[in-house]
């Protein structure tokens, strides 16, 4: 899954910190706290791929966030 947008893209250090989960947010109303390395590790754990999740970014050009959860079968599942 490829999700892409050509907005004011992210510079590098903010980048590093949004993937490693050290950068703070004003956070307005409820949030679950959980994070997007917390989801990562949670794939990467259920799928026993380290290739699950990656961000590009470029600032002033965009961003682009890759998202890739294999396909099991349905007998691998259950």
């Amino acid at each position: 899954m490829l999700i892409e947008d050509t907005g004011c893209g992210i510079d590098e250090e903010t980048l590093n910190k949004i993937i490693s989960g050290d950068i703070e947010l004003e956070h307005i109303g409820h949030t679950t706290g959980m994070g997007i390395r917390s989801v990562v590790q949670r794939l990467e754990l259920i799928y026993g791929q380290k290739d699950i999740f990656k961000i590009e970014s470029k600032k002033d050009f965009g961003t682009k966030v890759y998202l890739k959860i294999p396909i099991k079968e349905l007998k691998d599942i259950c």
